[in-house]
């Protein structure tokens, strides 16, 4: 099956997140139908919890998770807050969702962040760039599969 045909309208399913202070803003640059699954914004859910809630609202479509980030590097690793919450949600979910990351400029590092054995990778990043109100996309391809056929 293609992802066109995992799509609803040609467009993935969403996991999303609600933007914090520090964190880059992807509601001006995705368009996100009403139907997908926010992710709460609070430090206490557990993360394998929420995996199986987001993988019961999908019903089996083509999924992109977004997801914030402290900094992330060209090849996909990415830090948050330090706590692990995405890379323990993003190791209980199907390989085959989509992960994207939304940064400001400011949290894009030309120089490669330090990957550890737990660290899960993302397969695109969106810089936003404030000053022009725009966005660039970076396919990391980190996890060999080729996502950038797939449009947001």
């Amino acid at each position: 099956m293609s992802y066109e045909e995992e799509t609803v309208d040609g467009k993935p399913f969403y996991v999303t997140y609600t933007a914090l202070e520090g964190e880059a803003d992807y509601s001006h640059f995705i368009e996100v139908p009403e139907d997908h699954y926010p992710i709460p914004p609070r430090l206490d859910i557990d993360p394998w919890e929420e995996a199986e809630r987001a993988k019961r609202a999908s019903k089996g479509a083509f999924v992109c998770v977004l997801m914030p980030c402290t900094k992330i590097d060209a090849t996909g690793t990415r830090t948050g807050r330090g706590g692990g919450w995405y890379d323990q949600f993003l190791s209980v979910v199907p390989t085959a969702w989509m992960r994207v990351c939304i940064c400001d400029s400011s949290q894009f590092s030309a120089e490669a962040l330090e990957r550890k054995p737990w660290d899960q990778t993302v397969d695109r990043i969106g810089v936003i760039d404030q000053s022009t109100n725009t966005i660039t996309w970076h396919e990391t391809h980190s996890r060999g599969s080729d996502f950038d056929l797939v449009s947001l």
